[in-house]
């Protein structure tokens, strides 16, 4: 034991910090799950694909927020293979992609820092990354941008390889590798269809890296860029390049009407609070401390890797370097259109960079040999500071989710948390469940009222339990009494969340709670509005509409929707 040990001592505790990194992101998985409007609309779509066959998936992928541009259809085809695997459809496996490249990531990252770390440096770095909160969010639910941190490490690390592989057969493989994953993040997210082939051209002029690629190497390139292409290039056949002016518009309409310089700055100043909350949970209330910390990171690390660039010899290491520049800045500065709108998400493509940097402070601290057991301690106890905030806010958030209540962490610091309302899919099921016993005595058309990131998702869990079930969303001019109406509010609110236009026009006879959640039995009054009535509360109504959503305003702008093409219409 102690031999085998001895010789695989790094496997062993890298394998130890991957399962560690599983298992918190496996806790409770499917019951706390975030599951709402996009999750099931797309669990709709794979679970038609899944019962019709191949050809009811389609050419294209979700839309860009506020347009009705399309990615590739990536994330909808890992979906399916997921689902196919387990001949599932169910929330849950539908996520499986998510969690399984989001627990890759963790060796993957190891195996990216070592031709340039000591196993000291790189092993901290991965710890810390396994156990990041905000990695750890986007790893528990579906959604097309949470595999980017994956699949975007996949590429560069299969760029860095291919550049410094001096064996022509074993290059091929990794260029094979880069392209697969800018293949595949590249339909993610359009931060990542465009900021990776923009890594790579920058990283291929400072390195010269052309000098070391033969003609089959282009060749190959471009034969994988067409294959991953084809669905998208197909679908603009078919619709007269619809997909690529949407693409046009998008370009041409800002994502905002702030100036470039204020652009520059709120981008500036949000991705250095960001890169603070990536490594260590922490947010600031005002912000000026996650700024402060995120520029001294920034600022420290970057100093650090000018210093390397200036220093090193070893070609190897220096492309290394040069890969994290240039990582950097097109991270930087592919955001500044949107500086306005950015969240956490938007990071998921530099999310390992704050990481990077912590590694070069790290490594650069160990290196004095007089000092190193002083050294080392101290770079311990600092990731081990790392850790504890992450895992602490990871649990406070879990404890949330368990007890149906906002999260607090320890002293009271704020949490940036994607799933902020608190509702799972479990209390969702659990609605489901209840309005479907309903249901059962007395079988009938239903009719919901619910915000729509919960109606849609409800309303897929009751037709995913009985296909006999037809459920239509409440509407003011509904007068069916032979149907069953039901509300699905959330409990903070209770029955008074319910708009005042249809309290008008319902009784609530019954109502069970879930935790965040609250289900109500309505059924139509015996003696309806007048007709006074009705306009006095459609006043009312209007009043309180909600404001127009992106994609609302755009159509005013000209923007125009066009169906999506499955499978099967390019089949047949």
């Amino acid at each position: 034991m102690k031999i085998f040990f001895k010789k695989h001592w790094e496997l062993i505790i890298l394998a130890l910090i991957v399962i560690l990194a599983a298992a918190i992101r496996l806790y409770h998985f499917h019951d706390w799950m975030h599951f709402e409007m996009d999750q099931a609309r797309d669990a709709e779509l794979v679970a038609k694909a899944l019962k019709g066959g191949l050809g009811e998936l389609p050419l294209l992928g979700p839309r860009a927020a506020g347009t009705f541009l399309r990615l590739g259809p990536m994330f909808y085809y890992l979906q399916y293979l997921s689902a196919k695997i387990f001949q599932l459809s169910n929330p849950s496996v539908l996520a499986y992609p998510d969690l399984v490249s989001s627990i890759l990531a963790v060796p993957l990252f190891y195996f990216f820092l070592r031709p340039y770390f000591s196993r000291f440096t790189s092993f901290l770095a991965t710890a810390m990354f396994a156990s990041c909160f905000i990695a750890i969010q986007y790893s528990r639910f579906a959604w097309n941008p949470n595999s980017i941190p994956f699949w975007t490490l996949f590429s560069l690390y299969g760029l860095t390889r291919a550049i410094g592989e001096e064996k022509k057969n074993r290059q091929y493989w990794w260029i094979v590798m880069a392209l697969v994953g800018w293949g595949v993040a590249s339909q993610l997210h359009f931060i990542t269809f465009l900021g990776i082939p923009a890594v790579f051209l920058l990283y291929f002029i400072w390195t010269k890296g052309w000098r070391k690629i033969n003609w089959k190497g282009f060749v190959l390139v471009a034969v994988l860029v067409l294959i991953f292409l084809t669905s998208m290039i197909l679908s603009d056949i078919k619709t007269g390049g619809d997909n690529a002016k949407q693409f046009i518009w998008a370009l041409g309409n800002k994502p905002n009407n702030s100036s470039f310089t204020n652009n520059l700055k709120i981008n500036a100043i949000s991705q250095a609070r960001y890169y603070t909350t990536i490594l260590t949970s922490y947010s600031s209330k005002a912000g000026n401390l996650s700024f402060a910390a995120g520029i001294l990171l920034v600022l420290a690390g970057g100093v650090k890797i000018i210093f390397e660039l200036w220093r090193e010899k070893d070609e190897k290491k220096k492309n290394f370097l040069k890969l994290v520049v240039v990582w950097g800045v097109v991270s930087f500065l592919i955001l500044i259109p949107f500086a306005t709108q950015i969240r956490s998400r938007y990071l998921l493509f530099a999310i390992f960079l704050p990481f990077l940097f912590v590694s070069f402070l790290i490594e650069w601290l160990v290196q004095d040999k007089k000092y190193m057991y002083l050294t080392k301690g101290a770079a311990i106890v600092a990731a081990l500071a790392v850790i504890f905030l992450n895992s602490e806010a990871t649990f406070a958030w879990y404890r949330g989710l368990a007890n149906g209540k906002d999260p607090r962490a320890w002293n009271d610091r704020r949490l940036d948390i994607k799933q902020a309302d608190g509702v799972t899919l479990g209390q969702l099921e659990l609605s489901a469940d209840q309005i479907y016993r309903e249901w059962q005595k007395d079988p009938r058309k239903i009719y919901l009222h619910a915000k729509m990131q919960y109606r849609a998702p409800i309303s897929f869990l009751l037709e995913s339990r009985n296909k006999k079930i037809n459920v239509s969303f409440i509407s003011f001019k509904d007068n069916d009494r032979s149907a069953a109406y039901f509300a699905v509010v959330t409990s903070k609110n209770g029955f008074s969340s319910i708009p005042s236009h249809y309290r008008a026009k319902f009784d609530m006879t019954g109502s069970v709670q879930f935790q965040r959640l609250m289900v109500y039995n309505l059924v139509l009054k015996d003696i309806q509005p007048t007709e006074e009535d009705k306009k006095r509360i459609q006043k009312e109504k209007e009043n309180a509409k909600e404001p127009s959503s992106q994609t609302e305003q755009n159509m005013k702008k000209g923007l125009k929707r066009q169906e999506r093409v499955l499978w099967e219409n390019i089949i047949n």
